[in-house]
């Protein structure tokens, strides 16, 4: 009976702390406490007390029922002992029952005594609990990063505001010429130097801007919205760079890194062969150890800034045979013997970038140069690929708005059926999936940025940003061009220009294809 009254006061108790419900479902703040975020934690210590009371009185009454026990026991042995001396008296049950209906007047101070300590013994032990509790959501709510907030700070709204500033007053004035003529534009690439638009992400430590992904892709994107080609060997950099900040001794960054925040130059980055692109595990440029240096020999392709690069972070192979587990990364000094940029290619969109094949001949490399260790080469190609494909995003997010901003101002132009264009229901249809697509593609790499600044590794998302905003730049592009009509097949107008330069983000860095590859393996993964 006692259990049973224990266990149904517990019950009551712990009921009793519950969140009440509104006539909808909700949880409704209880009056526990001042303010409802602290009643989650109230309601613990309550409930920690109210079990420490209810085992503290089963206990009690347990230690009574014994001592009760023993009295009863006692008095009998006395009565029995009685009855031998004195024969004649009441049987020994009768007396014996007489006597053990009336409670002692030790009962009436054992009872409260229990009910005291249990009361003591719970609150102390739930103010603890709660204590304890409450410093490890605090220590927990340290570590979180901070919540997803879509505004951006004063900092960055500068920071884009010169990017963009830059691209309207040096970048768009010279595009068309430096496409027409394949010509890279070096005194637009030392300005964006001088404003601190190169290599945002070099670490502080090494003379740089130590800005975050985040920070750089709305660089990116500014860059992007004048001249994807001009915008893909300024940052360029920030490729060549990221595998020596993920991989490289203090030395490395110090040196290489340090020469990027001296002065404007241009840096490569090499993993593209002609028969391993994609596929980069099949790569067979080889490297091989020669006392305490390297020789690498092979021939990279489809290389940014090659024919300007002052160094270059080269993946080699120790036998081709071992894929991804024998490929290895060194930094290559240009003036290195062996080191020959070869032939700048003639290509359909991003003329103004410098694309060229990269000869290594006989190429010594001291082992200082070599970048993480023997074998570790695949995993480091990966996962700068991984922090670098958000900015392929963010250059396809630039190329659609300025799509949609030409096909927009030309749509309020001209005129067919004695009205602008900008009226009839196709055309708006395609405009508004050009802004869709944009801001959609913006979603995805800011996600994708905001993920590496605060170490969450997530090659998905980065995957999602790369495939969508590359595919969404190339229709964008596209329609673009049909919203242009006649006009937006002639080089007098800008939009073909756009088309042809979005069709590489489709591959370079992973082709679309290699993109969906990535997500459906992760997807089926689980």
């Amino acid at each position: 009976m006692t259990a049973m009254t224990a266990m149904t006061a517990m019950n009551l108790l712990t009921t009793s702390l519950q969140p009440a419900e509104t006539p909808g479902g909700a949880p409704r703040v209880t009056s526990f406490s001042a303010t409802p975020d602290q009643d989650p934690m109230r309601n613990f210590g309550y409930t920690v007390s109210a079990y420490a009371l209810i085992w503290v009185m089963l206990i009690g009454f347990w230690l009574l029922s014994w001592r009760r026990q023993r009295a009863l026991e006692a008095r009998l042995g006395e009565v029995e002992r009685s009855l031998e001396k004195a024969p004649g008296r009441a049987p020994a049950s009768e007396t014996l029952g007489r006597d053990a209906v009336l409670p002692s007047p030790a009962h009436f101070v054992f009872i409260p005594g229990v009910l005291l300590v249990g009361l003591v013994f719970g609150y102390v032990l739930g103010a603890r609990a709660v204590r304890a509790e409450m410093a490890r959501r605090r220590l927990k709510q340290k570590e979180l990063p901070p919540a997803v907030d879509f505004s951006l700070s004063e900092e960055q709204i500068a920071l884009r505001d010169t990017a963009r500033r830059f691209t309207r007053e040096r970048i768009i004035p010279v595009a068309a010429e430096c496409d027409r003529d394949s010509r890279f534009p070096m005194d637009v690439f030392r300005d964006a130097w001088e404003l601190g638009l190169v290599n945002p992400t070099a670490p502080a430590d090494c003379g740089g801007n130590g800005f975050g992904e985040f920070d750089h892709t709305l660089i990116v994107e500014e860059l992007a919205y004048g001249c994807t080609g001009i915008q893909t060997s300024i940052t360029g950099n920030s490729l060549a760079l990221t595998p020596v900040k993920l991989a490289g001794t203090d030395e490395q960054k110090k040196k290489y890194i340090g020469q990027l925040t001296a002065e404007p130059i241009l840096v490569s980055y090499a993993t593209s062969e002609p028969d391993a692109g994609s596929d980069v595990a099949g790569l067979t440029t080889r490297f091989t150890r020669h006392g305490d240096d390297y020789v690498l020999n092979g021939q990279k392709c489809w290389i940014t800034n090659c024919s300007y690069a002052r160094w270059y972070v080269v993946f080699a192979t120790s036998d081709p045979s071992l894929r991804h587990k024998g490929i290895a990364a060194f930094i290559v000094d240009r003036d290195a013997p062996g080191v020959r940029p070869g032939k700048k290619e003639d290509k359909l969109g991003q003329r103004a970038s410098d694309t060229a094949v990269l000869h290594l001949d006989e190429v010594v490399v001291p082992k200082a140069n070599l970048l993480g260790g023997e074998g570790q080469g695949f995993k480091l190609a990966m996962e700068t690929f991984n922090q670098t494909r958000p900015d392929i995003a963010a250059g396809a997010a630039g190329l659609m708005r300025r799509c949609l901003d030409e096909s927009v101002a030309y749509a309020k132009e001209r005129k067919t059926f004695g009205v602008p264009i900008a009226q009839h229901q196709l055309v708006q249809a395609m405009i508004a999936e050009m802004a869709i697509k944009a801001e959609a593609t913006r979603l995805l790499y800011q996600k994708a940025a905001w993920n590496l600044d605060h170490d969450v590794r997530d090659p998905m998302t980065s995957a999602y940003a790369k495939a969508f905003g590359a595919d969404s730049a190339m229709q964008t592009a596209v329609d673009a061009v049909q919203v242009f009509g006649g006009n937006g097949y002639v080089k007098e107008y800008p939009v073909e220009k756009l088309m042809r330069d979005a069709k590489v983000l489709q591959i370079y860095e992973g082709t679309s294809q290699i993109q969906r590859i990535v997500i459906a393996r992760g997807a089926l993964a689980g």
